[in-house]
């Protein structure tokens, strides 16, 4: 199908229109396809006068699996900024876990 499609070329630039014409419809996002667009380009409207950011790593796809070691880092900067308590390193480690991302990434393939 063509969701199907989209899913297995998704974020490829030559696949950028038919991408934000199948998520702006009314089935999937219902979102206006250019700002569907802008998003994956990572032009990114940064305030109400229509500024425009410009980030092309905004959206790397493929490169979202958790390591241990962004788990630790995760764990310091959110315990430091006193949004954990201390001492959840381990609770952290428990579900920031690339198995878990490989696991949910196969479970979602189009098959």
């Amino acid at each position: 199908t063509g969701v199907e499609k989209v899913a297995l070329d998704f974020g490829k630039p030559t696949q950028r229109a038919l991408d934000t014409m199948t998520l702006a419809e009314p089935r999937h996002l219902d979102l206006s396809a250019d700002v569907i667009r802008r998003t994956l380009e990572g032009a990114l409207v940064i305030d109400g006068a229509g500024t425009v950011r410009n980030d092309p790593s905004f959206l790397i796809l493929g490169e979202g699996r958790p390591e241990s070691t962004q788990a630790d880092w995760l764990h310091d900067a959110m315990t430091a900024a006193g949004h954990l308590p201390e001492g959840r390193r381990e609770a952290v480690r428990a579900v920031f876990r690339g198995d878990l991302y490989d696991s949910a990434c196969a479970a979602a393939a189009p098959r």
